[in-house]
């Protein structure tokens, strides 16, 4: 089952240069004798159905980055709660799935963090930094991820880069980021498997202010 998964992620997100079939089939073994029902364990800790729970086997071929939103409008909106808890449930799949832990990056703040496996060691980083500042979202994420994370050194393992942020961004500025994005590995065409995602942090009418449709 789990080389199944893998083996489908790998195929769907054109990642085989770096995931040939023994590879796959180590994770998937290590997976299945870890002793502790990843899958099971995460469903029954978040109550979601067994086939979400399979979902996240495929984070597995991923190293996870999180981009963090750290400026001033985050503790303005009471947002500081959300984000910590967003850090803190990664942290627990990540340590069911990911034997390598995952990073996190801020926007303004030069506080960082690598392996990051367990929910305390996520929420003693976030408590070092202060929230202040504004939202450089297409700078921070050249310059503190894709930078240092794919210009300047060989991926071993496809980057999934989660941004979390408050969610009052401009279109013009969403634009930017996606360009960037796209210009970036439009230059760097063998370093295949990004999976630029935007995360909302929060459901209130603040949240959409300023996303297109």
């Amino acid at each position: 089952m789990f080389f199944r998964i893998l083996k489908e992620c790998v195929e769907e997100n054109h990642i085989e240069q770096m995931y040939p079939d023994d590879k796959i089939m180590a994770i998937a073994n290590r997976l299945f004798n870890c002793g502790k029902d990843p899958v099971g364990t995460l469903c029954q800790r978040w109550g979601v159905p067994i086939e979400i729970g399979f979902d996240f086997v495929k984070q597995a071929l991923y190293d996870v980055v999180f981009l963090l939103d750290d400026s001033g409008s985050i503790r303005f909106s009471e947002l500081e709660g959300e984000l910590k808890g967003i850090l803190q449930a990664a942290a627990f799949a990540t340590s069911l799935f990911d034997e390598d832990g995952f990073s996190v990056r801020f926007l303004n703040s030069d506080v960082q963090g690598d392996h990051i496996k367990s929910e305390q060691e996520a929420m003693t980083l976030v408590d070092r930094v202060p929230f202040n500042g504004e939202t450089p979202l297409a700078g921070s994420l050249r310059n503190k991820i894709l930078g240092p994370m794919v210009d300047q050194r060989r991926l071993e393992k496809p980057l999934h880069v989660i941004i979390i942020t408050d969610g009052v961004v401009r279109a013009t500025i969403l634009y930017f980021v996606i360009n960037g994005v796209l210009t970036f590995f439009l230059a760097h065409r063998q370093c295949k498997g990004g999976v630029p995602e935007i995360h909302q942090g929060g459901f209130g009418p603040l949240c959409y202010k300023g996303y297109p449709q």
